[in-house]
């Protein structure tokens, strides 16, 4: 089943009618109905005399389709690189998005996927870190990793 808009060959520019009788039952409508007035209707758009609808021929409407995403990075960030950047540095989300982007290139990680893995870091027993929150944007400084983090790392990288 198809849902898509389907529009006229023709735009009106000009029906060559008053509306205002319209507008001004609109613009009343709300009052009618807080005070519980009767029902009225709503006029009809009056024609005026002389004049013919002005129409024009629409522009064929183009559908517009995705582009396919290129996956050109598929390389994953392994927690040795991650920790390579951030040992001993004191360093922001977006500071480390931007050192794996200038040092990785190959490695695509989006905020949240390094939002998830600092929070592993930062649960983690076996990692020195420390979260700095003197400041409005959270900054981490990595002291110490445990050797048996990498093995762990790589068994639970979350994604």
């Amino acid at each position: 089943m198809e849902t898509e808009l389907i529009y006229p060959n023709m735009t009106i520019i000009d029906d060559a009618c008053d509306w205002t009788p319209v507008i001004i039952w609109r613009m009343n409508a709300g009052a009618r109905a807080r005070s519980c007035s009767a029902f009225e209707p709503c006029p009809r758009p009056i024609p005026v005399r002389g004049l013919t609808p002005k129409v024009k021929p629409a522009k064929a409407a183009k559908k517009k389709t995705r582009k396919p995403v290129e996956k050109e990075k598929t390389a994953k960030l392994s927690a040795s690189q991650l920790v390579a950047i951030m040992k001993g540095r004191k360093l922001s989300y977006h500071g480390i998005l931007t050192a794996i982007e200038k040092h990785h290139p190959d490695i695509n990680i989006t905020a949240h996927q390094l939002r998830k893995r600092v929070a592993c870091m930062l649960s983690s027993n076996l990692v020195g870190i420390i979260q700095h929150d003197d400041t409005p944007i959270p900054y981490f400084t990595l002291q110490s990793v445990d050797p048996k983090f990498y093995s762990l790392s790589t068994q639970n990288m979350p994604e």
